[in-house]
């Protein structure tokens, strides 16, 4: 059964995968500047350059500034840079990633090109995927705050949003990748039991009925019930056969 939420105009899964889409560019900075051979595909151009411009713009935002008659000046009150030049530093160095990874491909090298890349910070020891999903947000969240504390505040609040970003595409990759590996356990069990319940039904294994604990949670159907209605099954297949149907 096919079950669908509706968020306004759009199903939630369709939500979901637009917030996760928006959150990789928001996050795709923090990723080229703070992690090592971010993978190919992450360093799409036309992504680049979308960032790039939406960074420019965060910037001039920022600088926007107007002074009205008898009301005086609305808006910054001295000009700021610092994003443009975070901007620049991002574009040059994003597409010279890229570059780097398709002559590595072209190579012969093996790196996926969907790899959230190698965290400079992994000299901690920790896991890896609680350095991408907590450490490395954290630490940019963290030097947001002082940023924006010194008096850079559009650069200050660019980096919390990032840092907010990068937590959920770290956090959705986990799970995504917890999901894979939890469906081939499940994939291995599965086949399992119903080669388990083949052989018991063909006459060949065991007659008990096996609990949810001893199948790994599944109900197999192997119970009295079923069997029964295999069996006649097969006593009706027997008696066609004998009167040649």
């Amino acid at each position: 059964m096919n079950e669908r939420y509706e968020l306004g105009a759009l199903p939630v899964g369709k939500w979901h995968e637009t917030g996760i889409g928006l959150a990789v560019h928001g996050a795709l900075p923090l990723m080229v500047f703070m992690r090592n051979k971010t993978g190919y595909r992450w360093l799409a151009p036309v992504r680049i350059f979308g960032v790039a411009f939406f960074l420019f713009a965060w910037n001039a935002l920022a600088n926007f500034h107007l002074a009205l008659p008898f009301i005086g000046n609305i808006g910054a009150t001295h000009e700021t840079r610092s994003l443009g030049y975070i901007a620049w530093a991002f574009l040059i160095y994003g597409l010279w990633q890229r570059r780097q990874r398709l002559n590595e491909l072209r190579r012969g090298g093996r790196w996926h090109t969907f790899s959230p890349g190698i965290s400079h910070l992994e000299f901690l020891g920790l896991r890896t995927d609680l350095i991408n999903r907590f450490v490395d947000p954290g630490v940019a969240f963290l030097a947001g705050l002082v940023l924006h504390k010194l008096g850079f505040g559009a650069l200050g609040l660019w980096l919390c949003f990032s840092a907010g970003c990068l937590f959920i595409v770290g956090s959705h990759l986990y799970e995504k990748q917890l999901n894979h590996d939890l469906d081939s356990l499940d994939t291995s069990l599965e086949a399992d039991l119903q080669a388990k319940v083949m052989e018991h039904f063909e006459g060949g294994g065991e007659t008990t009925v096996r609990s949810l604990k001893e199948t790994g949670g599944i109900p197999t159907g192997a119970d009295a019930g079923i069997e029964a209605e295999i069996a006649k099954r097969k006593r009706e297949a027997a008696a066609m056969r004998q009167h040649g149907l």
